[in-house]
């Protein structure tokens, strides 16, 4: 689900580029020169812009510092581990130059970094979601919600999965109530995967 979604948003961010969308108006790179491609942060001037450069790459890094944790999990259970985990880490790297690099690229490109609607409640500062709206492409942004939310949910079923098997490794170190250890004939530990999904609705009280 998130390779077409990502995959869809850097062709809506090339249509866009070039005034393909319904106002026909071609972005190009004006967002790079009004109001700019680095904005200040904390601080003003070129300090500044480093300060907000640093600031976005680690707030970016926590979207990529779990994946390689998740390889090394999920190879506990992995058939030939040897063969499939090496395959399975060069895949995330260019996973990363294929698809997030452009679409990193494509969202500075059709969204303005002073837009207004970037701090507006919810899933409407979304840049692809402004940009939609801003090219007038009907009924497109709750398409792309939907799919937003579907993704999202694919990476709770992978953050379950490490979490209830983290769990269950502690367990078995003696680090754990011994009870998260125990599983059913699928080897499933069903008693860390519960507790897991229990906590994990604690989320919901951000809302």
């Amino acid at each position: 689900m998130k390779v077409p979604l990502i995959v869809g948003l850097i062709f809506l961010s090339i249509v866009l580029f070039f005034g393909g969308g319904p106002d026909r108006d071609a972005l190009y790179f004006r967002y790079w020169k009004d109001p700019g491609s680095v904005n200040t942060h904390i601080v003003e001037g070129d300090a500044g812009r480093l300060v907000a450069l640093l600031q976005s790459s680690v707030l970016a890094s926590f979207a990529f510092v779990l994946a390689p944790e998740q390889l090394i999990v999920t190879a506990g259970e992995m058939q030939s581990p040897r063969y499939n985990l090496p395959r399975a880490a060069s895949r995330y790297i260019w996973r990363l130059i294929v698809l997030f690099m452009p679409s990193v690229l494509g969202i500075g490109v059709v969204c303005a970094s002073n837009d207004p609607q970037l701090t507006a409640p919810g899933t409407a500062r979304s840049p692809f979601i402004i940009a939609i709206k801003n090219a007038g492409i009907p009924v497109l942004d709750s398409i792309v919600n939907t799919l937003i939310l579907l993704s999202a949910i694919t990476a709770a079923n992978a953050f379950l999965y490490s979490a209830s098997r983290n769990l269950y490794s502690l367990a078995k170190a003696g680090n754990a109530p011994a009870i998260f250890k125990r599983c059913n004939r699928y080897g499933l530990p069903y008693h860390a995967v519960l507790i897991t999904a229990s906590l994990g609705c604690l989320a919901y009280l951000s809302l």
